[in-house]
């Protein structure tokens, strides 16, 4: 005995409807896209080199050397990094793009040397070389 089925209608295939996938994915992205903060940065360049006698290419730099107990040195006189800034200003007063070198060694910590750049920054300063010995 054969069994014979009516294979005249059509099956109903259901499809995923994409438009409200594509409409929520636009929402994100238009809600990212609108509480995203772009950062924009100040950063000075540095030059690492190897600085003799306070003798740049163009002349007579500014050599601020580190001291171990979290003072600074311009031309042998210590200060705090409160007196820094002021010192500096006076003597960018006449050139604001002197060579400034920041003179270190391996005692000298990364908090010092951010310090000795902020005040050079805050002085006026751009010019900005490290050396290390």
């Amino acid at each position: 005995m054969v069994l014979n089925f009516d294979r005249s209608y059509k099956k109903n295939k259901r499809g995923i409807n994409l438009t409200p996938l594509i409409d929520i994915i636009f929402l994100l992205v238009v809600f990212f896209m609108l509480t995203s903060k772009f950062v924009v940065s100040n950063i000075i360049e540095l030059n690492i080199a190897k600085v003799e006698g306070g003798q740049s290419a163009k002349g007579e730099a500014i050599v601020i050397t580190l001291m171990p107990d979290n003072k600074f040195a311009i031309g042998g006189i210590s200060y705090d990094i409160e007196q820094l800034q002021p010192r500096l200003e006076r003597l960018l007063e006449k050139n604001k793009g002197q060579d400034i070198v920041i003179a270190s060694n391996y005692k000298t910590t990364v908090q010092h040397i951010v310090e000795a750049m902020d005040s050079v920054r805050a002085a006026g300063g751009y010019n900005v070389s490290i050396s290390g010995s």
